[in-house]
């Protein structure tokens, strides 16, 4: 039996409004559900300094949707920090008569670059280097990007410290630890557009 009901009269009234006062919620919910919500267009709206704050002993946030489960925009959309884990996760269900597809897209950028030429001097890291200390549990499809570090205080960062992309190829098993792969990149551009900052 729900303790709190709420039907709006037309199609833009709100069944429920919270409105708290400063520093102090609009609405606190806990349950099983803390809250569970359906709409045709939208189930939940929230604005505020965090516009939604869910802690969950499995998931703070649970999304499905036909078309889109969440929609975020902001100054970053969405920033996640793991802490056992990786920072996000993502499967695309897989169904054998639609074949595969991607797990991940990034709306391309709209602006003009020159035509790629072909790329010479490639540097690879030697897979033999001993210094090399990637995750030996990871998943097949992780991304990780390093940082170069001072070799005797790993935690510093040199100025301009370059970035590496590798990619884990076979995850770890019983077999042997994860196998990573560098992404090998072409050329270093120098940014020009200022924009904002």
């Amino acid at each position: 039996m729900a303790t709190v009901f709420g039907k709006g009269v037309t199609v833009n009234d709100p069944g429920v409004v919270a409105d708290g006062g400063s520093n102090t919620e609009g609405l606190r919910s806990t349950g099983f559900w803390g809250v569970k919500a359906i709409g045709t267009n939208t189930g939940v709206i929230a604005e505020g300094l965090s516009g939604v704050a869910a802690f969950g002993e499995q998931l703070g946030i649970m999304a499905t949707g036909k078309q889109v489960a969440i929609d975020v925009e902001g100054g970053i959309g969405i920033k996640a920090n793991g802490t056992t884990g990786p920072a996000g996760s993502f499967r695309r269900k897989f169904d054998i008569q639609e074949g595969a597809h991607p797990q991940i897209h990034i709306q391309p950028q709209p602006m003009w670059v020159p035509d790629p030429v072909p790329a010479q001097g490639h540097e690879i890291i030697p897979q033999d280097n001993p210094d090399i200390l990637l995750p030996v549990f990871a998943q097949a499809g992780d991304l990780l990007v390093t940082g170069q570090t001072v070799k005797a205080r790993a935690a510093d960062s040199p100025p301009n410290a370059e970035a590496t992309l590798w990619f884990c190829v076979v995850g770890n098993s019983t077999a042997g630890p994860a196998v990573w792969k560098q992404v090998l990149l072409g050329p270093g551009i120098v940014g020009r557009n200022q924009g904002k900052g």
